[in-house]
């Protein structure tokens, strides 16, 4: 209920042509006050996750640069109707957000792949940094890249997930990560672009991955996109390094 009076509030503001500055704020809000990261571990790895309270059941498509969706103060921008400019892919979201939240310095440009080479490329190529910033204080993490069916280790909220899907396939950020059963999870994604929808105003549900364990304990990923199934390539996980000892305040006294 409460998300839907959120959801309506956004819509009257894009009706009444409120400034983009202030939808833009809307849609971060409930991002920005659910922030949790915690550490799990797995394999003996102390990985970040990004635990969320709140995931939203529906989404509405916007204008061509106006704001759809946020996770972590990270806002996802509309590619609009069909005949807009494509600023706005799936890999733009992902470097932005793992420079963003993870203080990665990633960007557009560096030649780092495609979106299904993307997740792979970013862990590659920063494989020897570190990096943290306000949103995952006190926490310093790097990034480790798993091949899908060859990894022990399921990923966690805040990971990076690469799909095979078209010529270039796709990327997206997991935003929660539910146990069906002991060998089944499904993921909510994060993601820009997806699926191109040709009009403004449509609604649609968060894309959803699934992670099934076979019998030797790895882990598969697959995306459904009604009656296609797409194989992931494989996934970027943050791990956390080190925690930040908080600062204290030393007083003297005269």
């Amino acid at each position: 209920m409460a998300y839907m009076l959120y959801r309506r509030m956004i819509d009257y503001c894009m009706n009444r042509r409120v400034p983009s500055l202030l939808i833009t704020l809307l849609v971060a809000l409930p991002a920005i006050a659910n922030e949790e990261p915690s550490i799990i571990s797995q394999d003996g790895l102390a990985m970040l996750s990004l635990d969320l309270r709140d995931v939203p059941d529906v989404l509405v498509w916007t204008d061509y640069g106006a704001p759809f969706d946020s996770f972590y103060g990270v806002i996802a921008y509309s590619n609009g109707r069909r005949s807009s400019a494509r600023y706005y892919q799936c890999t733009e979201l992902v470097h932005r957000f793992v420079r963003e939240v993870y203080g990665i310095p990633t960007m557009l440009g560096m030649g780092l792949g495609h979106g299904k080479d993307l997740a792979r490329g970013i862990a590659v190529h920063f494989a020897d940094t570190e990096g943290s910033s306000g949103l995952i204080a006190p926490y310093q993490i790097t990034l480790r890249y798993f091949a899908n069916g060859e990894s022990t280790v399921l990923p966690t909220a805040g990971s990076i997930v690469s799909l095979l899907i078209g010529r270039h396939g796709h990327v997206g950020i997991i935003r929660s990560i539910t146990p069906i059963s002991t060998d089944r999870s499904e993921a909510t994604l994060f993601a820009q672009h997806g699926e191109m929808r040709s009009e403004v105003g449509t609604t649609f549900k968060p894309e959803k991955i699934i992670f099934t364990r076979d019998s030797r304990g790895r882990w598969h990923c697959t995306w459904q996109v009604n009656s296609a199934r797409f194989d992931a390539v494989g996934w970027t996980i943050p791990i956390v390094t080190r925690q930040s000892e908080p600062e204290t305040a030393t007083f003297h006294l005269q």
